[in-house]
């Protein structure tokens, strides 16, 4: 996909996730709905986080990015390809939870509002990044992932949109209140 491309992918993602979070009741966005699972509030926190490290990632200088990370050595994967290979890893790494900082405590609790809005400001600030990359660059640097390893700009960038889309799936499957 090309940076325009990417661009849309990352809006749709985040329109749907802000539009299926506003479609439930307030009431349960802090309730553990799955027992033993995290509640949408966490999912969301989980997906803010994630996304601020993807833009954080894409603003550092390509200098310092080559010098701690080196540069892409192998053929860079598709989409799919990059999709396959989370999922493979999480169910290799199934039931650990995500890396220490990428969750919130348990019985932590968030407003709807704030944490919707610092959802959105997150997936806007991976859009403004991408827009400063041209398309050689995006897939000649590198950043280390904690869990699937080193990945193109391009890869941390399907990266990001799947995992949004990922945690929508789930909320949507799973986090339905009767």
């Amino acid at each position: 996909m090309t940076i325009p491309q990417l661009s849309i992918q990352l809006s749709e993602a985040c329109e749907s996730v802000e539009d299926w979070c506003h479609a439930q009741s307030p009431d349960y966005f802090n309730e553990e709905i799955v027992s033993g699972k995290w509640p949408i509030s966490h999912h969301i926190y989980h997906l803010v986080k994630s996304n601020n490290g993807a833009s954080y990632a894409m603003n550092l200088n390509k200098l310092i990015l080559r010098y701690k990370f080196g540069k892409n050595n192998r053929v860079e994967r598709s989409y799919s390809e990059l999709r396959d290979k989370y999922l493979n890893t999480l169910q290799e790494l199934s039931p650990v939870s995500p890396v220490q900082g990428y969750s919130a405590q348990p019985g932590r609790e968030f407003d709807f509002d704030t944490l919707m809005s610092r959802y959105k400001e997150s997936m806007v600030r991976c859009e403004k990044s991408l827009i400063k990359w041209n398309e050689k660059s995006m897939s000649k640097y590198v950043v280390p992932h904690p869990a699937i390893g080193k990945l193109t700009m391009r890869e941390l960038i399907y990266f990001t949109h799947y995992h949004n889309l990922h945690h929508l799936q789930n909320l949507k499957e799973n986090y339905i209140k009767n």
